[in-house]
Order: C-alpha cells, then structure tokens, then sequence
C-alpha cells in the first residue's frame, strides 16, 4: 500500500515540475500589473514570447522592438532592454504594418478578432500608450505590403488580403494601388496594379519588403525567385533575380531567427537582433543595379472595342441629328419661332407643384419648407376662408390678434419669395368675400394656376 502511494506522489510531483519547466521564465517575471523588468536579449528563455515575434525598428537613431500583435515596446538603456509602454493593446494587429512615421511609429491593419481592418494607431511615448488615428475609410491589411514615404507624408498600400472569418468570407485580394495622406488621414485609389505583377509575379502571395526614399523591395517568394522594386516617384517596377544581381539576393535569403534583415537610406543591411549589430549591408546603387524589366505600376485605363463602336456610332447619330434639325428649322423657322415665343410666356407665367416640396418655376427648381408647401398645394386647389388658413397654418389654438399677425406674415413672406425666383405680381391675394365683406377670402394669383398638375396633389381633409 505504501508503494503505490509513493508511486502516485512521485508521479504528481513529476507532473508538477514538468509544468513548471516549460513554463516561460518570462511569464513568473510578468507581475499583476503586466510591467515587465528589463532583460538583456530578445530570445525565448527572458520574454513572454518568442524574439520572432518582436520587430526591431530604427526611429531617429534609436532602435525600438515593438511585439506584434500587442502594444509591447521596448528600448535599449545601459546595455539592457527596458519596457517603455503602459499599454493593453492586445490582440487586435498581428501582421500589421510598422513603421516610423517621422519619429512616431505607426501601425496600420493587422489581423485579430477573425478579420483584417485598416485602423492606425500611433505610439505616444510620453503617456506609453498606442492610440488610435482615425482615417476617412477601413481599407483591411494584413501583412508587409505597404510602403511610407517620408518625403510626401504619405503611405502606399497594395496587394492586401481582406479576411473576415467571423462573416464566413474567403480571402479577397485588393488589385489596386491606394494612397492615404497621414496629415489629412484621407485614402485615394490610383488604379489597378499591372497585371503582370499579380499573375506573373504573384505580388499578392509576397509578404516583405524592403524601403528607401523612392520605394521599397518585395521580396522573393519560394514559387517566384524573382525580387520587385515598386518606384512609388515614377509609379513604375523592376524586376530582378538572382542571375543578374547575386549580391542583391544575399540579401533575401531565408535568415536565422536572430537575424533580420532591414534597410535605411543608404542601403539594405542584415542585422544581428540579439546584438543590434550590422553583419553586412549594400549600397541601394548596388542593389538596383540590372534590372531584367521595367514597366508601368499601374495599367492605364483602356477603352474597349465595344466601347470604341459605341463612340463611332454615337458620333454619327450626333451628325445626323444636327443636319435634320438645321433642315426642319430652314424649313419652319416662322412657325418654330412663333411656337417657342407663345410657348415661353406661357412657360413663364405657370407654376409646377408635381415634386414634393419643390416648386418648379419657369423651368428652375426651388425647394421650399414642407409646411409652406403644403399650403401652397391647398391654395392651388381652391380658395381659403380665414377658417381655412388658420386650419393649414396650424393656427386654432392661438389668440384671434395672433392668428391675424401671423396669416399676413405668411401671406408677405410668400409674395416676397414669389417676387424672387421671378413672379413680379403678387402670388396670393387677400379679398373680402361678396357675401359677407366682414370676412376674407385667401386666393392663388390666377395666373400661376394656369398649368398647376392636380394629380399628384393629396386628397383633402
């Protein structure tokens, strides 16, 4: 009995050290709280995950690793790296594009929650927080195929994926060059990419690049041994393999997890992640030196033989029309004249309520308040005791002295709008009646209901 006790103990026991062996050490040293203490290098055994999953960025001579997917940021202080954030950010911008914006490192899209999005957030030290930058549209990213240009302030995305899981849609590929202004916060779609560079080259299945002043590497891929240089100055690309510039593809071989390959103004560089040291580095020269071909980055707009018919069609419909109208007006011109003469006093002197709350007026539009349009339907229709005003102006349950002052004011503000759009009689009249000169009679100038259309109007209370 006392061997199979032991024997369970001692089994438990196991089961207990081995759990805490493979516990990351990092994750004892994370306190409540998520501050994390400084450690010396970037690798498994001193962090909460793995050194892959930390970017190293260069922002104004000073190196950040930033983790993806959360808010993690640390810096380099007395030999060691120190944890600068405060943030919870979690979650939400696996994949998304990092880079430094001036001084202030940006992140746009990303993958979490069962989709891709296209929201920015920026890194404010001084607080330790990443905070959102809101733009004028969502455009998904998920990946490194982006491209900021310090010179215009500007970032370049393309070849995105758009993934919502959550909604049960599959993976669709954007194939056009947008442009977003980081001050405005505004997208713009500059055309379709060449479609060379997505079939041929298969731009949508490649994940990193590479940057300089004027535009950025995307590299290899294990289906296509070619590299791209995407030129965002002249909107053209270059392609290039290993043939015809080996240096450039030492560059773009498949790195050891402590080393990452970057690239700054002056060249592309691999550096060693556990030391911050440069192993090697080529002059951007050197590297864009013999291009197998070069072509235009975006397609133009191209019209279609369908299209082109159509326009020769067009053209000569427009021709025959013309010569028939000029031989009718040769032929009639007294007629035609007279016609249009009689037909624009008559034009001018009616009035059209057939568009809700629009009146149409010797052929202009104007819209009007639907309460004053009502009204002018009514006096279209037939004439208005004071009984009747009072009951469309909505006037039954003011003083007699108000309902008086208010019934003038609406009748002056009508004429006065009447006499503005071109009507220069007054529009509605006020009469005595002939039956009892004690009361009034509201009416429309007979002259506007000359051509008013009923048909459309409301029935009557």
């Amino acid at each position: 009995m006392k061997g199979i006790c032991f024997l369970l103990w001692f089994t438990f026991y196991c089961l207990i050290s081995s759990a805490q062996e493979s516990m990351p050490l990092r994750l004892k040293q994370i306190k409540p709280n998520r501050s994390l203490v400084n450690f010396l290098s970037l690798d498994t055994l001193q962090q909460s995950k793995p050194n892959f999953n930390y970017e190293l960025i260069l922002s104004h001579g000073k190196w950040y690793a930033v983790g993806n997917g959360d808010g993690q940021v640390f810096t380099p202080e007395n030999e060691a790296w120190k944890r600068i954030d405060k943030t919870r950010l979690e979650g939400y911008h696996y994949s998304a594009f990092l880079f430094d914006c001036n001084g202030t490192l940006m992140k746009y899209g990303g993958y979490g929650f069962w989709r891709t999005h296209g929201m920015f957030v920026y890194f404010h030290e001084p607080s330790g927080d990443w905070q959102i930058q809101p733009s004028d549209r969502d455009l998904p990213f998920s990946g490194k195929l982006a491209y900021f240009s310090r010179k215009e302030n500007s970032l370049y995305s393309f070849g995105n994926f758009i993934f919502n899981q959550s909604m049960s849609e599959e993976k669709k590929f954007l194939d056009s060059l947008y442009r977003i202004d980081l001050l405005t916060m505004k997208w713009k779609n500059l055309g379709k990419l060449n479609y060379a560079l997505i079939d041929k080259y298969h731009l949508h299945y490649r994940l990193n690049t590479l940057a300089n002043n004027s535009g950025c590497f995307v590299l290899p891929i294990s289906s296509d041994s070619t590299a791209i240089f995407l030129n965002f100055t002249t909107l053209e690309y270059s392609i290039y393999n290993s043939k015809n510039n080996p240096r450039l593809f030492y560059f773009f071989r498949e790195l050891p997890l402590n080393q990452q390959a970057f690239s700054d103004n002056y060249g592309l560089k691999i550096l060693a992640t556990d030391s911050i040291d440069i192993l090697d580095s080529i002059s951007w020269s050197e590297a864009l030196a013999q291009p197998l071909e070069t072509s235009n980055l975006v397609d133009p707009p191209t019209t279609t033989v369908a299209f082109k018919y159509y326009l020769i069609l067009s053209a000569i419909g427009l021709t025959f029309g013309v010569l028939l109208l000029l031989y009718l007006y040769k032929r009639k011109k007294t007629a035609l004249g007279k016609t249009q003469i009689q037909s624009a006093l008559t034009y001018s002197k009616t009035l059209d309520l057939t568009i809700s709350n629009t009146i149409i007026f010797q052929g202009a539009m104007y819209p009007i308040d639907s309460e004053d349009y009502f009204v002018i339907q009514k006096l279209s229709l037939q004439d208005a005791s004071t009984i009747d005003l009072n009951d469309w102006l909505q006037l039954e349950n003011k003083q007699p002295e108000n309902q008086k002052k208010q019934r003038a004011e609406w009748i002056k503000r009508m004429n006065s709008f009447f006499n503005s759009i071109g009507f220069k009689e007054e529009a509605f009249l006020r009469e005595r009646q002939e039956t009892d000169k004690r009361m009034f009679v509201y009416k429309m100038n007979s002259i506007l209901k000359g051509n008013t259309e009923h048909e459309n109007t409301p029935s009557e209370k």
